[in-house]
């Protein structure tokens, strides 16, 4: 079977350089959207049977009905043919409040695509179909209910066609950041490992940390994908390598057939420079809506405004934040030599010669202000 699956999309009125608000939905959301009918369209170009996501579709669990409806037609997209290829979502971990049956967001998504809020299987008729395991979000450590989900699994089926195992959990790797590491929503590729030889599974699509990798499993020659957030939440997740990816891969030969494609959307730059920002731009091309921070030192506060309107664009929106950090170490380093000072006077000479000060003020003139404070 074909698959196109692509991850986090985390649809809603995010606040942040949200923009103008139409129909429910800020500027910002509408191009989230957008990116999501892209995914949609160019996997059934791509030509796959199925398309599925794999959690945290929405970002939070009470999205506005205009969104839902958005979505919707999103999915209603129809092959050349006339025909609609089904969508499958497992839940993620933004998209439910509790366990309880319908205590989702995705629930007025049934019309047009299967949700899946407990470990389902999705099948191909026949002995030899493909069968795809589909497991939603729990809380504990994802070990151990992906593990339960495996087992009902194999009680229950008795096949000898493809195995795809899709679940919503970050992927730890021996690169994984040491903050992650052990996360309880997260499981190891030496784990998987182990379940993919158990389980007869030969390809592992997965959601929750955003950002895309592969890894081939050494023991069952399974392949592992990392989707990637289709449409990153910030400048937490910076940058145009890493997001946007949608999966096109055939389980009967995953390794081979396995396609990313970038798909057009918000990107998050951090700069430090006009120039570096429309390095990035330049870049990543005119098929993306840029979001760029600009981080200045206190003393640019001046050119701030400049900067903003010089990089606004109908495809950009701009901030400026300031770094204070260096600014904040040189005045305690400042005001340390001063501890030894025999007198007022001395210890005021100590510290305007040591203290921060934005570009062409004079330390004598400060000096002489102070001065005339103190004595």
């Amino acid at each position: 079977m074909k698959i196109a699956a692509f991850a986090d999309v985390h649809l809603g009125n995010h606040r942040r350089l949200g923009g103008p608000v139409r129909s429910g939905m800020n500027q910002r959301c509408l191009r989230s959207v957008e990116t999501l009918r892209q995914a949609i369209s160019m996997g059934i170009s791509s030509g796959a049977e199925r398309i599925i996501g794999l959690g945290d579709l929405f970002d939070t669990c009470d999205p506005p009905p205009q969104l839902i409806k958005a979505v919707q037609d999103a999915h209603a997209l129809r092959t050349a043919r006339g025909e609609t290829v089904p969508a499958n979502h497992i839940l993620g971990n933004h998209d439910r409040v509790s366990l309880s049956l319908s205590d989702h967001a995705l629930g007025p998504l049934d019309p047009v695509v299967s949700v899946h809020e407990r470990p389902t299987v999705v099948a191909e008729a026949g002995e030899n179909g493909s069968q795809i395991l589909m497991v939603p979000f729990s809380p504990g450590p994802a070990f151990g209910y992906i593990r339960g989900a495996c087992d009902d699994w194999r009680q229950d089926f008795h096949r000898t066609g493809p195995c795809t195992l899709c679940i919503h959990a970050g992927i730890d790797t021996p690169t994984t950041p040491p903050w992650l590491k052990g996360a309880h929503d997260s499981i190891t590729l030496a784990d998987l490992d182990r379940l993919c030889v158990e389980y007869g599974i030969g390809l592992v699509l997965a959601g929750n940390w955003h950002e895309h990798g592969t890894w081939d499993l050494p023991d069952s020659g399974a392949l592992v994908v990392q989707a990637s957030a289709l449409v990153p939440t910030g400048w937490d997740n910076p940058g145009l390598e890493h997001y946007g990816k949608l999966i096109v891969v055939d389980d009967r030969n995953p390794r081979v057939s396995l396609k990313v494609i970038d798909i057009p959307g918000p990107r998050f730059i951090e700069v430090s420079s006009l120039s570096e920002a429309e390095h990035a731009m330049k870049q990543g091309g005119g098929l993306h809506y840029y979001y760029i921070n600009v981080r200045l030192p206190p003393a640019a506060k001046l050119s701030a405004s400049q900067i903003i309107r010089d990089l606004t664009q109908p495809h950009v929106a701009c901030t400026v934040t300031f770094d204070t950090e260096a600014e904040v170490l040189q005045a305690r380093e400042a005001a340390s030599v001063t501890r030894t000072a025999a007198s007022m006077v001395e210890a005021v000479e100590r510290y305007v010669e040591k203290m921060p000060l934005p570009g062409g003020v004079s330390r004598a003139n400060v000096l002489k202000r102070m001065k005339e404070f103190t004595e």
